[in-house]
């Protein structure tokens, strides 16, 4: 939902301001529901935009009763649910504000219209057609022991009750929670919760196809300790998994199960061979001579699903010759490729950077065959394309990343892609995005990068968002990238990235102050000091981090400007640390006097000045040549008078102002009483 309308709504409840009329909200909230489906899961975004609308037109409707009540069908609430257990939400403000948008939609559909409870009543709900979204529901919003608490307390034989533990399952695993996975599954066998053999069965399958080993493994061996019989398919998915994730101790009495007469055994061992590290060679021998003197209508003879296990085998450990040699077996016995086929080889290559077999492989998965090597019939195939599925979403995000890091990257082709994409697809992954920055940027193509983010950005996570801002960071603090490049990099940065954290702004104005160019750094101090969010503006060790930065450049301008910035901000309490960096950026940038002039200020903190603010106080003297000399020596006794120890770098500090305003008499005088006055004798430094 990027309604300018909610968006307006949202600025004025964050300033006080009269917001929107109440149904052009609610038209807005219509129009999103209806066209929310069970492939939409809701972005963080969208959640956020969702709950903030819905409660505006809900708050108005309780608010005045003669106002015409709003209220939205059946379907385009449970849409809105459905939407909602379908993503994986990342963040936990997310989380809070998905459950807020749940629980509104809930309460209105489990009361009667027009009586509308203001708390969810949960012992209703479970008794009721949406119990089973529901626990999806608090599984998918990061509340899994809260929905544990929900199905413990039901019947354990109750038809219901097994379904809400199932969805609980199927819930957690889809979110990959492994550990919390494992402790549900516990919690239902002890429970005496028994699931039928066959839904258990299909339940294994299902986790050793999601790739969660610990879960799978966990799962298999409670269900053969409960003196259930795994079935066939339930044990080809487990050793599969054990194949891909290396397993093979685990899964060695798996495979021994199977009968060496069965089929599946036949064909499986192939892919056991394999993963043991029998060579690719030796294998494709014994293949081949089985599809040589095997019958056609024999059932352990090596199959098309034989070859894509192979082929998949070898993209996962990073073998692409063996995966070549795999997928030549295709043509050459005469098998006609199926989608799993194309997969694998649109995987393969991916990883070989072979772009447009990869293309005509993607292509393949439609049934569109493309002529060799041609490019442009590729991509006008794909421009054709009426559908998208998600699945081709994450393939054609996977070929734009691959395109992007080609060395030299394709430009032409990743932007005629991008288009493709950007017709049928309302966002693109934030990998892909991050690519194309990358991509974009030593191009110098700063407001395509801007259009780009900011059509992406907002609907990113807070861990999503960081891959296309580290890209920018990384190329503005590289120092081989060209001074202006990376301030205009970051001069869009700065817009688009409004959230970036203060300790990576800082990052960045030390970075132009290592390129020497202390006039950008302080712009990038100065955005941080003009920022309304204190979260956002500069601290005491910022200002110092600045002075030190100043200090090392020499600039009095830049002195000048963040002293004048330093004096006018009320949130920042000059420390000695503060105040020392203050003095050391003026002396190095020939204000002598003005250093010493701090030197007062400092001594009215309440730490007073430290061992490093006398020797900038030194150091301050010696740039003051020829008047400095009275005022080291005046600094100089009242260190002896108080209770500070004089350290050879104090000493050589005071050295050096003596010997720097041209007292060279005085200056051998302290040389020669060095070691008695600080226990260190004269050095080649001295």
């Amino acid at each position: 939902m990027t309604s300018q309308i909610v968006g307006n709504l949202m600025a004025a409840q964050r300033q006080s301001l009269r917001p929107p009329p109440r149904k052009e909200v609610a038209a807005v909230l219509r129009t999103f529901f209806e066209s929310l489906s069970e492939a939409t899961p809701l972005t963080e975004y969208d959640i956020s935009f969702a709950n903030v609308a819905l409660k505006y037109v809900k708050s108005q409707d309780a608010q005045d009763e003669k106002v015409e009540q709003i209220e939205f069908s059946e379907t385009e609430l449970h849409n809105v649910l459905i939407a909602l257990t379908s993503g994986v939400i990342k963040s936990s403000k997310a989380n809070e504000e998905a459950k807020e948008l749940a629980d509104m939609i809930l309460r209105d559909l489990t009361s009667d219209r027009g009586n509308v409870s203001d708390t969810l009543d949960e012992s209703a709900l479970m008794r009721s057609p949406y119990a089973e979204l529901y626990i999806e529901l608090l599984a998918a919003v990061g509340q899994g022991d809260k929905a544990l608490k929900l199905v413990s307390v039901l019947d354990p034989i109750d038809k219901v009750a097994k379904t809400l533990w199932l969805s609980l399952l199927n819930s957690t695993a889809e979110r990959r929670q492994e550990s919390e996975f494992n402790k549900y599954l516990d919690a239902m066998l002890d429970g005496d919760v028994r699931l039928e053999p066959q839904v258990l069965n299909m339940l294994i399958s299902r986790i050793a196809g999601l790739g969660l080993t610990t879960a799978a493994r966990h799962l298999f061996e409670k269900t053969t300790q409960t003196g259930l019989q795994t079935s066939h398919d339930s044990k080809v998915a487990m050793l599969r998994l054990c194949i891909r994730s290396g397993e093979l101790n685990w899964g060695r009495p798996i495979f021994d199960s199977l009968s060496e007469k069965g089929a599946e055994y036949r064909r499986l061992r192939y892919e056991w061979s394999a993963a043991q590290g029998t060579p690719t060679d030796e294998i494709l021998e014994e293949l081949e001579a089985h599809l040589a003197t095997d019958s056609i209508d024999d059932p352990g003879r090596p199959t098309l699903t034989t070859i894509n296990g192979l082929v998949k085998y070898a993209n996962t450990i990073k073998d692409p010759d063996s995966a070549e040699k795999y997928l030549a077996l295709v043509s050459k016995w005469g098998f006609e490729p199926n989608s799993t086929t194309r997969l694998v080889e649109f995987e393969h290559y991916l990883a070989t950077r072979n772009i447009i077999m990869a293309v005509q492989a993607y292509e393949a998965l439609h049934s569109q065959p493309l002529p060799a090597g041609d490019f442009d019939s590729a991509l006008e195939a794909l421009q054709n394309e009426d559908t998208m599925t998600n699945e081709d979403s994450n393939l054609l995000n996977k070929l734009l990343v691959t395109i992007c890091s080609m060395e030299p990257p394709n430009y032409d082709l990743a932007m005629n892609l991008l288009d493709t994409l950007h017709e049928r697809t309302p966002t693109l992954e934030s990998g892909t995005v991050a690519a194309l920055v990358g991509l974009m940027l030593p191009r110098g193509e700063y407001q395509e990068i801007h259009d780009l983010l900011e059509s992406h950005y907002p609907v990113f996570s807070k861990e999503e968002r960081e891959k296309p801002r580290a890209v920018v960071v990384d190329y503005i603090m590289d120092l081989d990238t060209e001074t202006m490049k990376a301030w205009y990099a970051y001069d869009m940065f700065r817009h688009t990235f409004a959230d970036t954290s203060i300790n990576t702004r800082e990052r960045i104005m030390k970075s132009f102050f290592a390129r020497k160019r202390s006039d950008l750094a302080c712009l990038v101090f100065g955005h941080m000091r003009q920022m309304q969010d204190t979260n956002f503006r500069p601290t005491a060790d910022l200002y110092t981090e600045c002075f030190n930065g100043i200090a090392a450049c020499g600039d009095e301008k830049a002195a000048e400007m963040v002293h004048n910035m330093l004096k006018l901000d009320i949130y920042v309490d000059p420390n000695t640390r503060l105040l020392t960096s203050l003095m050391l950026a003026w002396a190095n940038a020939g204000e002598a006097w003005r250093s010493l002039q701090i030197f007062d200020d400092i001594l009215n903190t309440v730490e007073g000045p430290s061992y490093t603010t006398f020797a900038v106080v030194f150091r301050a003297c010696e740039k003051f040549a020829p008047n400095g000399q009275p005022f080291a020596m005046q600094f100089m006794s009242r260190i002896k008078s108080g209770s500070f120890e004089i350290t050879k770098e104090i000493y050589l500090a005071y050295l050096g102002a003596i010997a720097g305003n041209g007292d060279y008499n005085s200056a051998v005088e302290l040389v020669e009483n060095m070691e008695a006055e600080t226990g260190h004798a004269p050095d080649a430094f001295t």
